[in-house]
């Protein structure tokens, strides 16, 4: 494995910091509405929203390529905000940065993804890539709830609820107050990585 480089290590810094004067990204997404159904281990995931990132950008400045901790450090580094809904609905790219686990981190390519109104809620999809998500984004605190799941491209959209292995849960923030570009933060993922962040940024 890898050391990382002090520049390395310096982007992780940066982003820590800057994530322990904002808001709590768990504290951005309040209480789940008790309507709302969610399994247990889905709360728990949650709850445990912020320490999940911490021991995964801990293990991403562990290893890993110098370019994707930098992608990390820079998504984070003027902390979280909350999320003005009217910037919401539109067409973004989209890319996945996974942090622990299997590797240090991994960045992905930047593929689709789509968010429209539905009723009290939004719908939010990644349309194209070989791992895609579809689920529903819900008013929560200042930022929305995630609760969706995962698919394959050569699979149909599978929805939370029907596989529990699939199943996700996690916090949609703004990078900084008022911007039209967003993380989704899945805490303690089925597979692969200790947390992936989603990055979206309008296309």
């Amino acid at each position: 494995m890898a050391h990382a480089s002090p520049l390395a290590r310096a982007f992780v810094v940066a982003a820590t910091l800057a994530l322990a004067t904002q808001p709590a990204l768990a504290g951005l997404c309040a209480a789940p509405d008790p309507g709302l159904e969610l399994a247990e281990a889905d709360l728990e995931r949650l709850e445990d929203l912020d320490r999940s990132r911490t021991r995964a950008m801990a293990a991403a400045a562990a290893g890993g390529a110098e370019a994707d901790r930098a992608v990390m450090g820079e998504l984070y580094a003027e902390g979280v905000a909350p999320v003005d809904a009217s910037l919401l609905e539109g067409e973004y790219d989209c890319r996945t940065i996974k942090m622990g686990g299997l590797t240090p981190i991994v960045v992905y390519q930047w593929f689709r993804c789509r968010v429209t109104p539905e009723a009290q809620a939004f719908t939010i999809t990644k349309i194209t890539g070989s791992q895609n998500f579809t689920g529903t984004l819900f008013a929560s605190g200042d930022g929305y709830l995630y609760r969706g799941a995962g698919n394959y491209a050569d699979e149909e959209a599978r929805y939370y609820g029907q596989d529990a292995e699939r199943d996700q849960v996690g916090c949609l923030a703004a990078r900084s107050e008022g911007e039209r570009h967003f993380v989704l933060e899945l805490p303690r993922p089925r597979f692969e990585s200790f947390h992936d962040a989603i990055e979206l940024r309008p296309r």
